[in-house]
C-alpha cells in the first residue's frame, strides 16, 4: 500500500553570518507600544538597522529584517516587499519564503558561532545576537519596552492575530546575561522601557561618530 502521508520539505541549513557590518553602530528596532515614527526617521542612514518583526512596517529600508516566528512570517506571507536581508531561526518559515536560516539554541548570553543564535525566547535578544555576528561594535535598542503601554497595548502596532502576551519578565533575564557577558556595548534608547539592563541614552544624547 502505498503511503499518502506528505513528504517533508528538506530543512535548510544554517547560513554563517558574515560580519559585514564590522565595528559599526547598529540599531535595532523593536516593536515597544513607545516606539515612534519619529524616532525610526531620527535613526535613518545613520547606522546600520536591523527590523524585528513587524516593525518593517515604519523602516521598509533597513537593512535587516529578522523574526523568529513561523506564524509571524505567515501573518505577513513572507514579508516580500521587504527588499533587506530576511533572517529567522524558523526552518519552516525559511524553507516556506526562501529566508536566510540561522539554528536558534539555548545558552547563557550571545552566541559567538556565525552559524547559530541563542534564542532568550524572544526575537528581540535574537536581533542583538545577530548584530554582534554581523560585527557590531555598538547596538542601541529602540521599541524594547519590555512592558505593556498605558493602556494595555503590547505592541504600536496592537495585538498579533494569535493575541499571545510576552513574558517580559523572562525576557529580561535572558537580556541581563548579554549585559553580565559585557562582549559588545548595547544602549538603551527605548522612549519608555522596564528593561534596565544597559545603560539609557535618549536619541538626541547619542554621537553616532
Amino acid at each position: 500500500m502505498i503511503s499518502s502521508a506528505p513528504i517533508p520539505a528538506p530543512q535548510p541549513e544554517s547560513t554563517p553570518v558574515n560580519d559585514d557590518w564590522w565595528q559599526e553602530t547598529v540599531v535595532c528596532i523593536g516593536a515597544g507600544p513607545s516606539l515612534t515614527v519619529d524616532d525610526v526617521d531620527k535613526v535613518r542612514d545613520k547606522a546600520r538597522v536591523i527590523v524585528i518583526n513587524s516593525s518593517y512596517m515604519l523602516a521598509p529600508w533597513a537593512g535587516l529584517l529578522y523574526a523568529c516566528d513561523g506564524k509571524w512570517w505567515d501573518w505577513h506571507a513572507g514579508a516580500q516587499l521587504f527588499m533587506g536581508e530576511k533572517w529567522t531561526q524558523d526552518a519552516g518559515a525559511a524553507a516556506r519564503y526562501r529566508l536566510n536560516y540561522i539554528k536558534g539554541a539555548a545558552g547563557i548570553g550571545l552566541c559567538t558561532d556565525p552559524r547559530m543564535i541563542h534564542t532568550g525566547s524572544n526575537s528581540g535578544f535574537q536581533a542583538i545576537n545577530m548584530a554582534y555576528h554581523k560585527g557590531a561594535h555598538r547596538v542601541i535598542l529602540l521599541g524594547f519596552d519590555m512592558q505593556f503601554g498605558h493602556e494595555g497595548q503590547a505592541h504600536w502596532h496592537g495585538e498579533h492575530p494569535d493575541n499571545v502576551r510576552s513574558n517580559y519578565e523572562m525576557f529580561k533575564g535572558g537580556f541581563k546575561q548579554i549585559a553580565d557577558q559585557g562582549k559588545i556595548e548595547v544602549i538603551n534608547a527605548s522612549r519608555e522601557t522596564a528593561l534596565q539592563c544597559f545603560p539609557r541614552k535618549p536619541l538626541e544624547d547619542i554621537v553616532w561618530t
